[in-house]
């Protein structure tokens, strides 16, 4: 697929695999409740979606926009956020050992896991 303008789209419950959505514009997207296996979101601008209590299993967020981003309750596993910007997103409640966070920025406002030191 890849940008693809979806904005303010809501996907609750559904099921992505394997998908291509990098460049895409996603801001204030639903995708809660979903399971999301091997999708790349790489340099996708998801500001504001909201994927708590998504399964997020392979997937990519390198280089995206995940400004204020709800992970809420999500289960994340094997997950790149190389790159991406974290800013005010919340990650806190989430386990982090399987993601890769390098080169990631964030700010005072990212809710990150209580055991997780950035």
């Amino acid at each position: 697929m890849g940008q693809a303008n979806i904005n303010c789209s809501t996907f609750e419950k559904i099921s992505l695999s394997d998908s291509n959505l990098s460049e895409s514009s996603l801001i204030q997207a639903n995708l809660k409740k979903s399971s999301i296996d091997n999708v790349m979101f790489n340099r996708a601008n998801l500001t504001n979606s909201k994927l708590f209590q998504s399964k997020i299993t392979d997937t990519s967020f390198f280089g995206a926009r995940l400004h204020k981003a709800s992970f809420c309750a999500a289960k994340l596993n094997k997950v790149d956020f190389s790159f991406a910007n974290l800013s005010a997103a919340y990650l806190a409640g989430i386990d982090l050992s399987t993601s890769m966070l390098e080169g990631a920025v964030y700010s005072s406002g990212t809710a990150f896991p209580a055991e997780f030191d950035p």
